[in-house]
């Protein structure tokens, strides 16, 4: 994987980012309140927590809620301890570093030591690293992702969650297939308009968006429900 996705990594788990809460926007410390959330198999449960993303700011602008937050993580568990470990130390961020007289930004020192793992670490530590993964996730272990979507609320005194769920081998495939299909529908949709949106904001159809990726991809659907006392 290139260099672009480990630096947006990196600045959304950088200093206070943004969450909804009780229908206010508030800034709590990335990575905080991790929790052990269940993707769909193979993936399993994994380890997330705050990330800077755009899903609380926009969300709430658009769809009536009282909370909305974004918790993200990496595998395997030991990079994600050591991207922790950049961001407390500040190398997630833009402090200065000198090397030989050249002046650095600190995530540009984090983002190449991180592409340079595979190269200046030990074999056997590489194993200890990719075996145990290998062995859980096969073919995702590389390059898969897992996304999740998880909506609580109270409907006829019922309250229900719904989970949606998605694993996939290629990332940066599943990144780019809403992002195509979206702007497919653009070109089509009578009620575009010029500006920068939100896919909350109605300019395209969604429904119609989603259902072209659920032809591409399986997208496993929990639902849950029991009344209110």
């Amino acid at each position: 994987m290139g260099p672009a996705i480990i630096d947006h990594y990196f600045h959304a788990i950088t200093g206070m980012v943004t969450a909804y809460r009780d229908g206010e926007w508030v800034k709590v410390p990335a990575l905080s309140e991790p929790e052990c959330f269940e993707f769909p198999s193979p993936i399993g449960a994994w380890e997330v927590a705050h990330v800077g993303h755009p899903e609380p700011v926009t969300i709430p602008r658009y769809i009536k809620v009282r909370n909305v937050y974004n918790k993200g993580g990496v595998w395997p568990s030991q990079l994600n301890e050591i991207a922790k470990a950049f961001s407390v130390l500040g190398l997630t961020g833009f402090g200065e570093v000198r090397i030989r007289g050249q002046v650095f930004e600190a995530r540009e020192v984090a983002v190449a030591i991180t592409m340079s793992l595979s190269r200046i670490m030990p074999p056997e530590e590489i194993e200890k690293f990719v075996k145990p993964l290998f062995e859980r996730l096969g073919e995702y272990t590389l390059t898969g992702v897992g996304l999740a979507t998880v909506i609580n609320g109270i409907k006829d005194g019922t309250r229900h969650t719904i989970k949606y769920g998605v694993a996939y081998k290629d990332a940066a495939w599943l990144t780019a297939l809403p992002a195509a299909l979206g702007a497919l529908e653009l070109v089509s949709e009578k009620t575009a308009k010029a500006g920068v949106y939100s896919p909350e904001a109605g300019v395209i159809d969604v429904d119609e968006v989603l259902k072209a990726v659920k032809k591409r991809v399986t997208i496993e659907v929990v639902e849950t429900k029991f009344e209110v006392l």
